[in-house]
């Protein structure tokens, strides 16, 4: 007996996600390791077709670390590039090529690095990297400095051997859900990558005194990391900031792939996927609050 075959239509209910109109552009990529690096030339080409649409367009790429042998050649780095930070190889390397301006920010991420964006800026934080605590930190940037137009969006990318997810959000708080399908053919919010799963930034689970978890670098020469992975996950990135920023078409909020069984699913936009995505009921978390009536004089 054949398997009956389940269709799934949800994606056709879906909204675009829009974002606030701004004249200025942030892009801050924390990460330039396995996938960090392999999104930096993406991302450097999405830039100059952004030009035409924001009046500033600032980019920039924040890491510490710096080339190592062993990086090469399973990151998007060169022999010659060994012993350079890697922020800094990488914003040369594509500053050059597609002459454009890319800061190298050569030190570890923290939510007080930047000062929160002006009420003309929208800035997009695009996390590439392992650790628990770098996305803490992340997490903390979308509630300091706060405010309800939700100039602030943090796309994070996170693998393991073969499996990875993308995910997108702006809200820490799921009160500020509420309104987030309030004009009914689109999407304005949508939950933090934290609090969709929370175990992300989850720094109480790290003990004080241990072994430091293994680089991008190091999981691969033990085998323990793809050589495809990286490059999938800033291709899923790439496609998703582009629908986000540039088309306007952008329909999901989470995508979880997997490259032994070569699936992929993910969340759309709808009102069910997204307080699905944080256990929440819908007609909970997206109750229409009434204005009170003003009293007769």
């Amino acid at each position: 007996m054949k398997t009956p075959v389940t269709l799934d239509f949800r994606h056709l209910h879906a909204r675009p996600v829009v974002i606030p109109h701004t004249d200025n552009l942030e892009i801050i990529q924390v990460g330039a390791g396995g996938t960090g690096s392999a999104l930096a030339g993406l991302l450097s080409r999405l830039v100059i077709l952004l030009q035409s649409r924001w009046t500033t367009i600032r980019y920039a790429i924040v890491d510490f670390d710096h080339v190592e042998d062993s990086n090469v050649p399973r990151q998007m780095f060169a022999y010659a590039e060994i012993g350079l930070p890697k922020a800094l190889a990488l914003a040369q390397r594509y500053s050059l090529a597609w002459g454009i301006p890319i800061e190298a920010i050569t030190q570890p991420y923290t939510a007080h690095l930047f000062q929160p964006p002006s009420f003309n800026t929208t800035r997009i934080l695009v996390g590439c990297v392992d650790s628990t605590e770098a996305r803490a930190e992340m997490h903390k940037s979308l509630t300091s400095g706060y405010d309800r137009s939700m100039r602030t969006w943090l796309i994070d990318a996170g693998n393991e051997k073969t499996t990875g997810q993308i995910l997108l959000g702006c809200c820490a708080q799921e009160e500020f859900l509420n309104s987030a399908f309030q004009i009914p053919t689109f999407c304005s919010r949508l939950p933090a990558p934290g609090l969709i799963h929370p175990e992300l930034i989850d720094t109480t689970t790290i003990p004080k005194k241990h072994t430091p978890a293994p680089s991008c670098a190091q999981l691969a020469i033990t085998q323990a990391q793809s050589l495809g992975i990286n490059p999938r996950m800033a291709a899923e990135m790439m496609d998703m900031l582009t629908r986000l920023l540039l088309t306007g078409d952008l329909t999901r909020f989470a995508t979880y792939l997997d490259l032994d069984t070569g699936s992929m699913r993910s969340l759309y936009t709808t009102p069910l996927d997204v307080a699905q995505s944080i256990n929440q009921d819908p007609s909970r978390l997206f109750h229409k609050t009434r204005r009170p009536r003003a009293q007769a004089a």
